[in-house]
């Protein structure tokens, strides 16, 4: 009986080993997109990375509103999920409020933000606040 279950788990090691060796064969990154960004297969996880964000975000590849750019308007959902390409910061503060202001106005806007901020040590809130 110990045999049996010995010789099992000499199989899986095995099958492991050859598992392991099979995957590292196949490379996941496609030859193709080496040489279209005339890179050496040799090169870095950073430098492929670098040169594929300089490629995607080169107009002259189509990087922008692209060709139909003027038929489609994102959705609020995909706004929240990219902010760095769609939230556009304020320039100026609209209104100067007091902390109770504040306070009062997001007790009525976002009431769980506001828990979870009575709920932070004082000695961090001042940190931030100055």
């Amino acid at each position: 009986m110990t045999n049996k279950f010995w010789l099992r788990c000499g199989l899986v090691v095995c099958g492991v080993m050859l598992a392991a060796t099979a995957q590292a064969n196949f490379p996941s990154v496609p030859n193709e997109t080496y040489q279209a960004l005339n890179l050496d297969r040799s090169a870095s996880p950073k430098e492929l990375h670098e040169a594929l964000t300089k490629r995607y975000l080169d107009p002259g590849r189509g990087a922008g509103k692209g060709q139909y750019g003027q038929y489609w308007e994102p959705l609020p959902f995909s706004k929240y999920l990219d902010p760095l390409s769609f939230y556009k910061p304020p320039t100026s503060v609209k209104d100067v409020a007091t902390r109770e202001q504040c306070v009062k106005c997001h007790k009525d806007e976002s009431p769980g933000w506001v828990e979870l901020w009575k709920r932070v040590p004082t000695p961090i809130l001042t940190r931030f606040a100055s």
